[in-house]
């Protein structure tokens, strides 16, 4: 009896975890209509795309490469109810195999604070043929149906904001223990994130409005590497304090990029904005005569 049990149980995982079969796509010229506007953005790029059969009628998924000065980039992007949303990803050579892959998670529309999802995905790419093979991810199993999953966000508005310390592009730390009574701006970049360069240059305009503020702090956090940041700062002017995460805050400011948050002086959240938006400064802006306004 319990040699059937365990023979039936081995089935059960294997039917679970077998490798199902990958879907196919492959990276073509066509653009799809969601993503016109980041065609014409990036007119200047050698653009493909494919799109990714999620098996669920609210959600579509793009995926493609920008190729530019001969260094091919890759990205992926969300149609979940009508918000589109684009990110970039990085794939990596899979052993002696003229393959790129990676397993890869991402927020499907992060500028919803209540109700949050992501999906996850492997993805191996050929080059030379174009061909796309990608499978579903959830919890360790293979699908070729896309599974949403809530997530559980450690940045929320109203709710107080999370113990760290960063290292400044001076080499000096700051803490949350520095945040005690300022009102703090910060900025999650990233030197390749089109959108997060575009609002330079109003996010400048605000720090010089308020910079002989002693009770302000405009501080800039990014994943990219210190040298990359350096060589970016050569040829634009960002005038928050630059900072880089490490494996602590790395948990903190995963996902969509660019994002703002300003907390006041107790601590607490009292704006959170994920992604580009036109009007970001002026909300900013706000924010901050408000809680200057706050006795």
């Amino acid at each position: 009896m319990r040699r059937i049990y365990l023979i039936l149980v081995f089935i059960f995982f294997y039917s679970c975890n077998k490798n199902s079969n990958y879907l196919t796509a492959k990276l073509a010229t066509d653009c799809p209509k969601q993503l016109e506007d980041f065609k014409k953005e990036n007119i200047d790029s050698d653009l493909k795309f494919t799109r990714f059969e999620t098996g669920l009628d609210s959600l579509n998924i793009f995926f493609g490469s920008m190729t530019k000065n001969n260094k091919t980039n890759y990205w992926i992007s969300s149609n979940f109810k009508g918000s589109n949303f684009l990110r970039g990803i990085s794939l990596k050579p899979k052993d002696s195999l003229n393959l790129l892959t990676e397993d890869i998670t991402f927020e499907i529309n992060p500028l919803d604070q209540i109700s949050p999802y992501s999906v996850s995905l492997r993805v191996l790419h050929q080059p030379l043929t174009n061909k796309v093979e990608y499978l579903w991810l959830n919890n360790g199993l293979t699908s070729n149906i896309a599974s949403l999953v809530k997530v559980e966000k450690l940045i929320q508005q109203e709710k107080k904001f999370p113990e760290m310390t960063i290292n400044t592009i001076s080499g000096e730390n700051i803490s949350s223990e520095d945040f005690k009574d300022k009102i703090v701006i910060i900025n999650w970049w990233s030197t390749t994130c089109s959108p997060c360069v575009k609002e330079i240059p109003e996010l400048n305009k605000i720090l010089e409005k308020y910079k002989l503020d002693k009770d302000i702090l405009f501080l800039a956090i990014t994943s990219d590497k210190k040298a990359r940041v350096t060589t970016f700062l050569e040829k634009h002017e960002f005038k928050y304090n630059q900072g880089f995460i490490n494996n602590e805050t790395s948990k903190i400011f995963e996902g969509f990029q660019p994002q703002n948050i300003i907390i006041n002086k107790n601590g607490i959240i009292k704006l959170f904005l994920a992604g580009y938006m036109e009007q970001t400064h002026i909300i900013i802006e706000k924010t901050i005569e408000q809680l200057l306004s706050e006795k």
